[in-house]
């Protein structure tokens, strides 16, 4: 993450990080942390351990479904 956040700032980009733990629906705690932060852009990580590499998990597929910005999927 460090050199993704150096090419950033080098090219005058804002990029935040940010770890978030919950106890319960963790999609409900990421779209809301976006919509109260007017994030404009989520990017989600995903394990891809399908052999149905169409597939995604279920917190990227909640994310993408109740966020009110756009989702970057990445393996």
């Amino acid at each position: 993450m460090e050199k993704i956040k150096l090419d950033a700032s080098l090219n005058h980009v804002e990029l935040r990080t940010e770890i978030i733990q919950s106890e319960s629906s963790v999609i409900n705690e990421i779209t809301e942390y976006a919509k109260n932060t007017n994030a404009d852009l989520l990017v989600v990580g995903i394990r891809a351990a399908s052999e149905f590499r169409f597939m995604l998990g279920s917190t990227a597929s909640g994310v993408i479904s109740y966020a009110h910005c756009p989702v970057v999927v990445v393996k």
